[in-house]
């Protein structure tokens, strides 16, 4: 078997350094020019797009649709723990067509769009929330330990502000990220 003398290997490592150091200037020169590109571009005027067929068709700009909005940090996966009461409650599963019925999940849902811990467009839509529960209890049914699963933004002491907002009949023990 042959081996590579020193010197041939320098060479060989130069040359892909130089080559991989050229493509990127090369890549970095054309991305600068597409961005001065679309700097100069008028934003009051429609943009363009061009299809195979070279036809033009007007696209409105980004931002007139899409209005710059504060971002909320980004929501995580988290097992959260409570128990309840269930007296005067119709049981634990939301049922969202049906207001008059308070349910512990309505309970909640409605504290933690309290805290900002979810939005209130998801509040109506549990699988926005990717929202699972453990066990389910009828009318009146009281549960000791009881665990849901759900999207919730990160907020410091998240149990003692979801908690100042619940009923005294239903408390939130503790969150865990899954």
């Amino acid at each position: 078997m042959l081996s590579p003398t020193r010197s041939s290997v320098e060479a060989i490592l130069k040359t892909v350094i130089t080559t991989v150091s050229t493509i990127l200037q090369e890549s970095t020169s054309a991305t600068a020019e597409r961005q001065e590109e679309s700097n100069d571009a008028d934003d009051s005027e429609p943009s363009k797009k061009k299809f195979k067929d070279d036809t033009e068709v007007e696209t409105s700009a980004t931002k007139t649709l899409y209005p710059s909005q504060p971002r909320l940090p980004k929501k995580r996966k988290v097992c959260v723990s409570f128990g309840y009461c269930g007296a005067g409650y119709f049981g634990l599963q939301r049922n969202a067509k049906d207001k008059i019925h308070r349910t512990i999940e309505d309970e909640l849902v409605e504290a933690f769009v309290k805290v900002d811990a979810i939005p209130q467009a998801h509040a109506d839509d549990m699988s926005k929330m990717c929202f699972q529960r453990a066990a389910r209890t009828d009318k009146g049914v009281s549960a000791v330990a009881n665990l849901v699963s759900l999207k919730l933004s990160p907020l410091e002491n998240l149990t003692q502000l979801v908690n100042e907002q619940l009923p005294k009949q239903v408390r939130m023990f503790g969150k865990l990220k899954l």
